[in-house]
């Protein structure tokens, strides 16, 4: 694909942006002049529709509250548009733009699916007050979150919960969907994973968030759903190994209940702790069910990663 004819759609969601919003799209026009802009208006009470209409964007309202639901609408829009590359940033004028060149010329040149930021706190020439890049709380769940990602789910990313990503046609049009806010990324992360996406890393700018605009991520009740998604995730696309880790306590339970019976037994030929070896038949009974279960989902994965597949493929001989 050439990239001059490529056609670039770039993301950004919103929910009460209205102090960043237009310096965001400022930004990223001056770096893509030719792509479209979509704002996803996530239903904000403030004057965020108005000043991205204002900056000439293309303006679209996901009614339904959460992040999640706002980039799904996107990829609406941008599949319905032919994309060729997506763009998806955050409205709030953290990211920076410089990279997204260099990382749309990996998907519509190299065959990459997903390009991820990684993020690198800087601090604009202009501003001498900006805040903390990473509240204390954002800076510990996501180091725990990336190690228990690439431990689970190796997709071969670096920093899994960036908003900054550049992704191919195939790889957004062939996406599920299923999250309702910021667990969207770990959604996308399982995804990659899913299909063993071609993905890169590609280091990115990341500003504190300007004066008088506040991030709308909770710590503890987000950081949360991300977890769950994150071990849901894990369950769905590796329940073969994900049911074998469940079945692994029921197995100590049975060595330890069963031991004393067999070994009284085989010294005597009497069976004196009976209730014991009743429920040691009952734990190994769970451990097997748990792990017959494993292998089960194991192969209805598999079907499902088939039909998603083809829907990847197809996408993609489409394009090519």
């Amino acid at each position: 694909m050439k990239k001059n004819r490529a056609k670039i759609v770039v993301i950004l969601p919103a929910f009460n942006e209205e102090l960043t919003i237009s310096a965001t799209i400022s930004e990223v026009r001056h770096q893509l002049p030719t792509a479209t802009i979509v704002v996803v208006d996530n239903s904000s009470t403030d004057k965020t529709h108005q000043v991205a209409l204002e900056q000439s964007a293309l303006v679209v309202t996901e009614h339904r509250r959460g992040k999640g639901y706002a980039v799904e609408r996107g990829f609406e829009v941008a599949s319905s548009m032919s994309a060729d590359a997506i763009v998806l940033m955050d409205a709030d004028f953290t990211y920076g733009v410089s990279a997204i060149g260099p990382a749309i010329e990996l998907v519509t040149e190299n065959g990459v699916d997903m390009v991820v930021g990684t993020r690198m706190p800087r601090q604009r020439s202009h501003e001498n007050n900006e805040g903390e890049h990473f509240r204390f709380g954002h800076r510990i769940g996501n180091r725990f979150f990336t190690q228990i990602a690439k431990l689970l789910l190796p997709a071969g990313i670096d920093d899994v919960l960036s908003g900054w990503r550049v992704m191919s046609a195939p790889f957004v049009q062939s996406f599920p969907g299923g999250s309702k806010g910021f667990e969207i990324e770990a959604q996308l992360n399982s995804h990659a994973y899913s299909l063993k996406a071609l993905v890169r890393n590609i280091e990115v700018d990341y500003f504190a968030r300007p004066k008088g605009s506040s991030s709308k991520l909770n710590t503890y009740q987000d950081g949360l759903r991300i977890l769950r998604t994150t071990l849901r995730n894990f369950r769905s696309e590796r329940p073969f190994v994900a049911f074998s880790l469940l079945s692994t306590p029921w197995l100590v339970a049975t060595l330890g209940l069963c031991y004393l019976p067999l070994k009284t037994y085989l010294e005597t030929g009497l069976v004196p702790y009976l209730p014991r070896l009743v429920a040691g038949v009952g734990t190994f009974l769970i451990a097997c069910l748990l792990w017959s279960s494993g292998i089960v989902l194991e192969r209805i994965k598999e079907i499902k990663i088939q039909i998603t597949l083809a829907r990847y493929h197809a996408v993609r001989s489409a394009l090519f």
